[in-house]
Protein backbone atom coordinates (compact mmCIF):
# COMPACT_ATOMS: atom_id res chain seq x y z
CA UNK A 1 0.00 0.00 0.00
CA UNK A 2 1.04 3.72 -0.52
CA UNK A 3 -0.10 5.50 2.60
CA UNK A 4 0.74 8.90 3.57
CA UNK A 5 0.72 10.44 6.93
CA UNK A 6 0.37 14.16 8.57
CA UNK A 7 1.59 14.77 11.74
CA UNK A 8 2.72 18.24 13.01
CA UNK A 9 5.94 19.35 12.86
CA UNK A 10 8.53 16.48 13.36
CA UNK A 11 7.30 12.68 13.92
CA UNK A 12 9.98 12.53 16.56
CA UNK A 13 8.13 14.52 19.20
CA UNK A 14 7.94 13.55 22.61
CA UNK A 15 4.67 12.53 23.85
CA UNK A 16 2.29 9.20 23.78
CA UNK A 17 0.46 10.58 20.23
CA UNK A 18 3.84 10.53 18.81
CA UNK A 19 5.03 7.75 19.78
CA UNK A 20 1.97 5.74 18.70
CA UNK A 21 2.25 7.40 14.82
CA UNK A 22 5.95 6.00 14.98
CA UNK A 23 5.44 2.59 16.36
CA UNK A 24 2.68 2.76 13.11
CA UNK A 25 4.70 4.03 10.67
CA UNK A 26 7.57 1.27 11.39
CA UNK A 27 5.03 -1.53 11.56
CA UNK A 28 3.97 -0.50 8.00
CA UNK A 29 6.95 0.29 6.58
CA UNK A 30 8.50 -3.42 8.02
CA UNK A 31 5.40 -4.95 6.73
CA UNK A 32 6.47 -4.16 3.26
CA UNK A 33 3.84 -1.02 2.97
CA UNK A 34 5.72 3.06 1.09
CA UNK A 35 5.18 5.77 3.60
CA UNK A 36 5.32 8.76 3.57
CA UNK A 37 5.25 11.07 6.47
CA UNK A 38 3.75 15.11 5.85
CA UNK A 39 4.70 17.25 8.31
CA UNK A 40 2.58 20.10 8.66
CA UNK A 41 4.54 22.96 10.33
CA UNK A 42 2.65 24.01 13.28
CA UNK A 43 1.42 27.51 14.14
CA UNK A 44 0.82 29.49 17.65
CA UNK A 45 -1.49 30.85 18.30
CA UNK A 46 -3.21 27.06 17.74
CA UNK A 47 -6.08 29.18 15.16
CA UNK A 48 -3.83 30.05 12.90
CA UNK A 49 -3.36 26.22 12.10
CA UNK A 50 -6.78 26.99 9.97
CA UNK A 51 -4.83 28.78 7.53
CA UNK A 52 -3.47 25.61 6.39
CA UNK A 53 -6.91 24.53 4.21
CA UNK A 54 -6.43 27.26 1.78
CA UNK A 55 -2.90 25.87 1.42
CA UNK A 56 -2.36 24.77 -2.28
CA UNK A 57 1.14 23.54 -1.38
CA UNK A 58 0.03 21.18 1.34
CA UNK A 59 -2.85 20.25 -1.12
CA UNK A 60 -0.41 19.80 -4.15
CA UNK A 61 2.22 17.83 -1.57
CA UNK A 62 -0.24 15.08 -0.71
CA UNK A 63 -1.77 14.50 -4.01
CA UNK A 64 1.71 14.51 -5.61
CA UNK A 65 2.43 11.19 -3.66
CA UNK A 66 -0.20 9.05 -5.73
CA UNK A 67 -1.50 8.07 -1.83
CA UNK A 68 -4.05 5.15 -1.68
CA UNK A 69 -4.68 5.85 1.72
CA UNK A 70 -3.74 8.85 4.00
CA UNK A 71 -3.56 8.97 7.59
CA UNK A 72 -3.95 11.85 9.68
CA UNK A 73 -3.21 12.57 13.08
CA UNK A 74 -6.30 13.57 14.97
CA UNK A 75 -4.69 16.58 16.33
CA UNK A 76 -3.87 18.34 13.13
CA UNK A 77 -8.21 18.81 12.71
CA UNK A 78 -7.85 22.44 12.68
CA UNK A 79 -5.44 22.51 9.49
CA UNK A 80 -7.77 19.73 7.70
CA UNK A 81 -11.14 19.91 8.21
CA UNK A 82 -11.64 22.30 4.45
CA UNK A 83 -8.82 20.66 2.68
CA UNK A 84 -9.77 17.41 3.13
CA UNK A 85 -12.98 18.26 0.93
CA UNK A 86 -10.72 19.17 -1.98
CA UNK A 87 -8.22 16.00 -2.14
CA UNK A 88 -8.38 13.49 -4.81
CA UNK A 89 -12.04 11.49 -4.05
CA UNK A 90 -9.83 8.16 -4.76
CA UNK A 91 -8.08 8.94 -1.24
CA UNK A 92 -9.37 7.25 1.82
CA UNK A 93 -8.68 9.40 4.85
CA UNK A 94 -7.95 7.66 8.03
CA UNK A 95 -8.21 9.58 10.96
CA UNK A 96 -6.05 8.12 14.30
CA UNK A 97 -7.82 9.08 17.26
CA UNK A 98 -5.19 9.72 20.59
CA UNK A 99 -7.92 12.18 22.10
CA UNK A 100 -10.26 15.14 21.47
CA UNK A 101 -8.99 18.37 22.03
CA UNK A 102 -12.54 19.89 23.18
CA UNK A 103 -12.64 17.23 25.77
CA UNK A 104 -9.24 18.28 26.91
CA UNK A 105 -10.17 21.60 27.23
CA UNK A 106 -10.56 23.61 30.95
CA UNK A 107 -12.15 26.72 29.51
CA UNK A 108 -15.61 26.33 28.08
CA UNK A 109 -15.52 28.55 25.33
CA UNK A 110 -12.54 26.73 23.87
CA UNK A 111 -14.44 23.64 23.95
CA UNK A 112 -17.28 24.53 22.11
CA UNK A 113 -14.89 26.38 19.30
CA UNK A 114 -12.79 22.89 19.76
CA UNK A 115 -15.80 20.61 19.54
CA UNK A 116 -17.28 22.98 16.27
CA UNK A 117 -14.14 22.45 14.27
CA UNK A 118 -13.22 18.86 15.19
CA UNK A 119 -16.39 17.95 14.34
CA UNK A 120 -16.25 19.36 11.05
CA UNK A 121 -12.97 17.55 10.54
CA UNK A 122 -14.64 14.20 11.60
CA UNK A 123 -17.19 14.20 8.64
CA UNK A 124 -14.27 14.42 5.88
CA UNK A 125 -12.67 11.21 6.94
CA UNK A 126 -13.53 7.52 5.60
CA UNK A 127 -12.57 5.86 8.81
CA UNK A 128 -10.72 5.36 12.33
CA UNK A 129 -8.16 3.99 14.37
CA UNK A 130 -8.53 4.50 17.91
CA UNK A 131 -6.84 3.94 20.57
CA UNK A 132 -9.58 3.12 22.71
CA UNK A 133 -12.89 2.21 23.04
CA UNK A 134 -13.35 5.33 25.42
CA UNK A 135 -12.12 7.26 21.90
CA UNK A 136 -14.77 5.16 19.23
CA UNK A 137 -17.45 6.36 21.98
CA UNK A 138 -16.48 9.55 21.90
CA UNK A 139 -15.86 9.51 17.90
CA UNK A 140 -19.63 8.02 18.00
CA UNK A 141 -21.12 10.62 20.53
CA UNK A 142 -19.78 13.35 18.39
CA UNK A 143 -20.44 12.37 14.69
CA UNK A 144 -22.89 9.16 15.03
CA UNK A 145 -20.05 7.08 13.38
CA UNK A 146 -17.69 4.26 14.70
CA UNK A 147 -16.22 2.43 12.33
CA UNK A 148 -12.81 1.59 12.43
CA UNK A 149 -10.37 -0.49 14.41
CA UNK A 150 -9.29 -0.25 18.10
CA UNK A 151 -5.51 -0.90 18.68
CA UNK A 152 -4.36 -0.23 22.01
CA UNK A 153 -0.68 1.03 22.22
CA UNK A 154 1.72 -1.61 23.09
CA UNK A 155 3.79 -2.06 26.19
CA UNK A 156 6.84 -3.17 24.73
CA UNK A 157 8.53 -0.09 23.64
CA UNK A 158 10.82 -0.17 27.04
CA UNK A 159 12.32 -3.06 28.64
CA UNK A 160 10.27 -4.50 31.77
CA UNK A 161 13.25 -5.20 34.35
CA UNK A 162 13.22 -8.74 35.10
CA UNK A 163 12.87 -8.78 38.98
CA UNK A 164 10.82 -5.80 40.22
CA UNK A 165 11.17 -5.57 44.03
CA UNK A 166 9.65 -2.17 45.73
CA UNK A 167 10.18 -0.90 49.25
CA UNK A 168 7.46 0.78 50.49
CA UNK A 169 8.27 0.48 54.21
CA UNK A 170 8.89 4.30 54.23
CA UNK A 171 7.17 6.62 55.91
CA UNK A 172 7.25 8.79 53.20
CA UNK A 173 5.12 8.61 49.58
CA UNK A 174 6.63 9.33 46.11
CA UNK A 175 4.51 10.48 43.85
CA UNK A 176 5.29 10.79 40.13
CA UNK A 177 3.95 12.86 37.35
CA UNK A 178 5.14 12.16 33.22
CA UNK A 179 3.56 14.21 30.54
CA UNK A 180 3.94 17.66 29.31
CA UNK A 181 2.64 20.20 30.67
CA UNK A 182 -0.48 21.34 29.56
CA UNK A 183 -3.69 22.60 31.31
CA UNK A 184 -5.80 19.42 30.84
CA UNK A 185 -3.08 17.38 32.79
CA UNK A 186 -3.76 19.19 35.71
CA UNK A 187 -0.81 19.31 37.04
CA UNK A 188 -1.54 22.39 38.68
CA UNK A 189 -4.38 20.39 40.85
CA UNK A 190 -1.64 18.02 41.99
CA UNK A 191 0.80 20.82 43.20
CA UNK A 192 -2.61 21.86 45.52
CA UNK A 193 -3.22 18.87 46.73
CA UNK A 194 0.46 17.69 47.36
CA UNK A 195 1.09 21.16 49.57
CA UNK A 196 -1.88 19.93 51.88
CA UNK A 197 -0.30 16.53 52.48
CA UNK A 198 2.32 15.74 55.01
CA UNK A 199 5.08 13.27 53.94
CA UNK A 200 4.60 13.17 49.96
CA UNK A 201 6.88 14.31 47.32
CA UNK A 202 6.65 14.91 44.11
CA UNK A 203 8.14 14.57 40.97
CA UNK A 204 7.41 16.28 37.33
CA UNK A 205 8.43 14.96 34.56
CA UNK A 206 7.49 15.74 30.90
CA UNK A 207 8.56 19.30 28.91
CA UNK A 208 7.36 22.45 31.34
CA UNK A 209 7.47 24.48 28.59
CA UNK A 210 4.92 22.44 25.97
CA UNK A 211 2.70 25.54 27.08
CA UNK A 212 4.91 28.04 27.88
CA UNK A 213 1.82 30.28 29.96
CA UNK A 214 1.06 27.03 32.05
CA UNK A 215 4.41 26.04 32.41
CA UNK A 216 5.49 29.35 33.81
CA UNK A 217 2.41 28.99 35.84
CA UNK A 218 3.84 25.67 37.50
CA UNK A 219 6.95 27.52 38.40
CA UNK A 220 5.32 30.13 40.28
CA UNK A 221 2.88 28.34 41.70
CA UNK A 222 5.49 26.10 43.33
CA UNK A 223 7.42 29.26 44.45
CA UNK A 224 4.64 31.43 45.68
CA UNK A 225 3.41 27.85 47.96
CA UNK A 226 6.96 27.48 49.54
CA UNK A 227 7.27 23.89 48.34
CA UNK A 228 10.17 23.86 46.39
CA UNK A 229 11.27 20.73 48.90
CA UNK A 230 8.89 18.73 47.76
CA UNK A 231 8.52 19.23 44.24
CA UNK A 232 11.21 18.45 41.74
CA UNK A 233 10.37 19.65 38.38
CA UNK A 234 12.53 17.34 35.90
CA UNK A 235 11.56 18.83 32.71
CA UNK A 236 12.29 16.33 29.80
CA UNK A 237 14.87 13.74 30.78
CA UNK A 238 16.33 10.67 28.97
CA UNK A 239 14.60 7.91 28.84
CA UNK A 240 16.54 5.64 30.69
CA UNK A 241 16.45 8.35 33.33
CA UNK A 242 12.66 8.58 33.52
CA UNK A 243 12.59 4.65 33.87
CA UNK A 244 14.93 4.76 36.68
CA UNK A 245 11.92 7.63 38.24
CA UNK A 246 9.29 4.86 37.68
CA UNK A 247 11.55 2.36 39.44
CA UNK A 248 11.97 4.58 42.24
CA UNK A 249 7.92 5.76 42.47
CA UNK A 250 5.80 4.87 44.78
CA UNK A 251 2.52 5.88 42.52
CA UNK A 252 1.81 7.46 39.53
CA UNK A 253 -0.52 10.76 39.16
CA UNK A 254 -2.60 11.78 36.00
CA UNK A 255 -5.81 13.25 37.38
CA UNK A 256 -6.84 14.90 33.53
CA UNK A 257 -9.35 15.94 32.79
CA UNK A 258 -9.24 13.27 29.70
CA UNK A 259 -7.14 10.60 28.55
CA UNK A 260 -7.34 9.02 25.51
CA UNK A 261 -5.34 6.10 26.79
CA UNK A 262 -2.28 7.26 28.73
CA UNK A 263 0.72 5.69 27.58
CA UNK A 264 2.57 6.31 30.73
CA UNK A 265 -0.06 4.47 32.85
CA UNK A 266 1.39 1.21 30.99
CA UNK A 267 4.98 2.42 31.62
CA UNK A 268 4.03 2.48 35.18
CA UNK A 269 1.95 -1.03 35.11
CA UNK A 270 5.63 -2.20 33.96
CA UNK A 271 7.81 -1.20 36.76
CA UNK A 272 4.96 -1.69 39.88
CA UNK A 273 3.68 1.46 40.31
CA UNK A 274 0.30 1.89 41.27
CA UNK A 275 -1.88 4.62 39.71
CA UNK A 276 -4.01 7.14 40.63
CA UNK A 277 -5.68 8.35 37.00
CA UNK A 278 -8.59 10.25 35.85
CA UNK A 279 -11.67 7.83 35.46
CA UNK A 280 -12.61 9.79 32.10
CA UNK A 281 -11.38 8.72 28.97
CA UNK A 282 -9.23 5.55 28.16
CA UNK A 283 -7.77 4.82 31.89
CA UNK A 284 -10.18 2.81 33.30
CA UNK A 285 -9.69 0.23 30.55
CA UNK A 286 -6.59 0.00 31.85
CA UNK A 287 -7.08 0.28 35.97
CA UNK A 288 -9.41 -1.66 38.18
CA UNK A 289 -10.84 1.03 40.73
CA UNK A 290 -8.65 0.24 43.82
CA UNK A 291 -7.00 -2.98 42.32
CA UNK A 292 -3.80 -1.57 40.46
CA UNK A 293 -4.70 1.87 41.75
CA UNK A 294 -7.43 4.29 41.77
CA UNK A 295 -9.74 6.30 39.67
CA UNK A 296 -10.95 9.60 40.79
CA UNK A 297 -12.81 12.95 39.20
CA UNK A 298 -11.03 14.60 36.70
CA UNK A 299 -9.26 17.66 38.02
CA UNK A 300 -10.50 16.76 41.41
CA UNK A 301 -8.18 18.40 44.26
CA UNK A 302 -9.68 16.53 47.12
CA UNK A 303 -10.45 13.46 45.92
CA UNK A 304 -6.47 13.11 44.93
CA UNK A 305 -5.37 14.23 48.26
CA UNK A 306 -7.79 11.20 49.76
CA UNK A 307 -6.17 8.66 48.00
CA UNK A 308 -2.66 9.88 48.27
CA UNK A 309 -3.38 10.25 52.09
CA UNK A 310 -4.55 6.45 51.86
CA UNK A 311 -1.76 5.35 50.38
CA UNK A 312 0.97 7.20 52.08
CA UNK A 313 -0.75 5.46 55.57
CA UNK A 314 -1.51 1.39 53.91
CA UNK A 315 1.51 0.50 53.23
CA UNK A 316 0.50 -2.72 52.29
CA UNK A 317 -2.27 -1.35 49.71
CA UNK A 318 0.63 0.04 48.14
CA UNK A 319 2.23 -3.73 47.69
CA UNK A 320 -1.06 -5.50 46.84
CA UNK A 321 -1.54 -2.75 44.22
CA UNK A 322 2.14 -3.68 43.12
CA UNK A 323 1.98 -6.82 42.74
CA UNK A 324 -1.28 -6.59 40.29
CA UNK A 325 -0.19 -3.60 38.94
CA UNK A 326 2.50 -6.19 37.31
CA UNK A 327 0.17 -8.68 36.67
CA UNK A 328 -1.89 -6.43 34.45
CA UNK A 329 1.11 -5.41 32.77
CA UNK A 330 1.90 -8.69 31.48
CA UNK A 331 -1.55 -9.31 29.79
CA UNK A 332 -1.28 -6.13 27.71
CA UNK A 333 -0.51 -6.50 24.08
CA UNK A 334 2.61 -5.72 22.11
CA UNK A 335 2.79 -2.98 19.60
CA UNK A 336 3.23 -5.34 17.15
CA UNK A 337 0.01 -7.25 17.42
CA UNK A 338 -1.90 -4.17 18.03
CA UNK A 339 -0.24 -2.39 15.09
CA UNK A 340 -0.90 -5.46 12.53
CA UNK A 341 -5.01 -5.50 13.79
CA UNK A 342 -4.71 -0.92 12.85
CA UNK A 343 -2.91 -2.81 9.24
CA UNK A 344 -5.81 -5.47 8.88
CA UNK A 345 -8.40 -2.45 8.96
CA UNK A 346 -6.37 -0.34 6.50
CA UNK A 347 -5.71 -3.33 4.09
CA UNK A 348 -9.74 -4.06 4.09
CA UNK A 349 -10.14 -0.16 3.27
CA UNK A 350 -7.28 -0.10 0.39
CA UNK A 351 -8.84 -3.11 -1.31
Amino acid sequence: MKIGLTVYDDLEKSSGGYLYDRKLVDHLRNSGDRVEIIEISQKDPRLQNIEHNFSEELKKSIEDKELDILIEDELCFLSLFRLNKKLNPNIEIISVIHHLSHLAERESQKEEMYKYFEQKYLETVDGFIFNSEASRKAIKNLVGDGSGVVANPGKDHFKQPESIKKDFSSNELNAVFIGNFCPHKCVDVIIRAIDGIEDVQLTLIGDRYWNQRYGKKIDEMVSSLKIEDKVDIMGRIKREKLLEELRKADVLLLPSLYEGFGISIIEALGYGTPVIATNRGGPPEIIDDGVQGFLVTPCDEEALKNQLKKLRDQPSTLQEMSDRAIERFRKLPTWDKSMEEARKFLCSISG
